[in-house]
C-alpha cells in the first residue's frame, strides 16, 4: 500500500469542475442569468461581445474544490467593444447591479474590480468583472466603486486571459500527468487553506489565486518514467520551493519573525495579488506552510501508511482518508531539498 492511494482518494473527494453534477445548480443559475444581463446591456448601448469563465472553473485550469463551507463561486468575465463603451466605467457596473437586483439576488455590490453577488437561498457568489476591448483584442478591466472620484474611475489594462493561459500551462512545460498532479497540489493547498484557517475573515485574504501561481511557479513535479505520481514528494518540494527558493515572502523584522507577502501576477497589469495585506497575511500564512512542510518531511520519513495518513489527515482534514491497514513503506534514498523518500513515485 502506498500512500498515493489515499491521496488519489482525497483529490477525488474535494475536486470540483462545471461538468461535476455538484456544480450542475451552479452552472444552470448562470447560464439563465448571463440572458438577462446580455439583454440588459444591449439596451444600454454597450452589448456584450464575449464572455468567458475566470479563476480555478476556467476552462483548462481545472483547479475548484468543493468548499468546507458550502460556498460555490461563479467568476464570468463580460466583454463590450471600446467602441461602444462609455467614458465611465461604473455605468456598465451599474446597469449589472440593477439586472442582479431584479433577480433573486442578495446585496449585488460595485466593488472597485468587479460586481459582486450571492444567490438568495443558495450557497452562489457570482463575481462579474467587465473589460472593453480594443481593435487588436486587448482588454481594458472596468475600476472603481460606485462612489469612486474620477482620479480611480478607470478602464484598466489587463490580461485575463493570458493568466488562465499562464495557469493552464499553454506553453506545454509539463506533460499531461505532470500537469495533473500541479492541478492536484493546487487543491491540495486551497483545501488545507479552508482546514488550517479557522476564521472567515483571514481564510478569505488567503486568495484562491495567489495559492494557484505560487503552486504553479514552484511547482516540482515528480511523476518516474512509468507515470506513476508520488503526491507527498511533489507537495513537499513544491511548499519548500514557495518558502525558499521564491521572493514571495520577505522579513520586515530583524529577529525574522514577521513576513510580508507579495505574489505579482505574471501579466497585465502585474499588480500584487496580496497589495496592502502585507505582514498581518504574509506572516501567519508562512508560519502554517512552514508548519505543512515539517509534516510531510514526517510523513516522508515515516515507515507505516496508517501513520502517514493519521499525519497528513491533521492538515488536510476529515476528507484525507486513513489507512485502513498497516504496512511498511518501502524506502529508498531519494536526493530532493534533503529528505529521505521513495523515488518509485509511489
Amino acid at each position: 500500500m502506498s500512500i498515493q492511494t489515499q491521496f488519489d482518494k482525497f483529490h477525488n473527494a474535494i475536486k470540483l469542475t462545471r461538468e461535476d453534477k455538484r456544480y450542475k445548480e451552479a452552472r444552470q443559475k448562470d447560464d439563465s442569468i448571463k440572458i438577462e444581463i446580455k439583454s440588459a446591456f444591449k439596451k444600454a448601448g454597450y452589448p456584450i461581445v464575449e464572455d468567458f469563465i475566470q479563476g480555478s472553473m476556467a476552462d483548462g485550469v481545472n483547479t475548484g474544490i468543493v468548499s468546507l463551507y458550502g460556498d460555490r463561486d461563479i467568476d464570468r468575465a463580460l466583454v463590450i467593444n471600446s467602441e461602444d463603451s462609455p467614458d465611465d466605467p461604473i455605468a456598465p457596473k451599474k446597469v449589472l447591479r440593477d439586472t442582479l437586483k431584479n433577480r433573486r439576488f442578495s446585496n449585488p455590490a460595485i466593488k472597485k474590480p468587479c460586481v459582486t453577488a450571492d444567490y438568495v437561498g443558495n450557497d452562489l457568489h457570482f463575481d462579474y468583472p467587465i473589460y472593453r476591448k480594443d481593435s487588436l483584442g486587448n482588454l481594458e478591466l472596468a475600476v472603481g466603486k460606485e462612489f469612486s472620484n474620477d482620479a480611480t474611475r478607470i478602464w484598466d489594462g489587463n490580461d485575463p486571459k493570458g493568466l488562465i493561459d499562464h495557469l493552464k500551462d499553454k506553453n506545454g512545460y509539463l506533460t499531461s500527468l505532470e500537469k495533473s498532479q500541479y492541478r492536484r497540489i493546487a487543491r491540495y493547498l486551497k483545501r488545507w487553506r479552508d482546514v488550517r484557517y479557522k476564521s472567515e475573515t483571514a481564510r478569505k485574504k488567503v486568495y484562491s489565486i495567489g495559492l494557484t501561481l505560487m503552486a504553479k511557479d514552484s511547482f516540482s513535479k515528480q511523476v518516474n518514467e512509468d507515470g506513476v505520481a508520488n503526491d507527498l514528494l511533489a507537495l513537499r518540494e513544491t511548499i519548500h520551493n514557495i518558502l525558499y527558493l521564491s521572493s514571495y515572502f520577505s522579513p520586515i523584522d530583524f529577529e525574522n519573525t514577521k513576513y510580508k507577502i507579495r505574489v505579482p501576477l505574471p501579466v497585465r497589469p502585474w499588480r500584487d495579488i496580496f497589495e496592502n495585506h502585507g505582514s498581518p497575511v504574509g506572516t501567519p500564512l508562512r508560519t502554517k506552510l512552514v508548519k505543512l512542510l515539517e509534516k510531510c518531511d514526517l510523513a516522508i520519513i515515516e515507515e507505516d501508511v496508517v501513520e502517514q495518513s493519521k499525519i497528513l489527515r491533521q492538515q488536510f482534514g476529515d476528507d484525507f482518508p486513513l489507512a485502513e491497514k498497516k504496512e511498511s513503506v518501502k524506502k529508498n534514498i531519494y536526493v530532493g531539498s534533503g529528505l529521505v523518500g521513495d523515488p518509485s513515485g509511489a
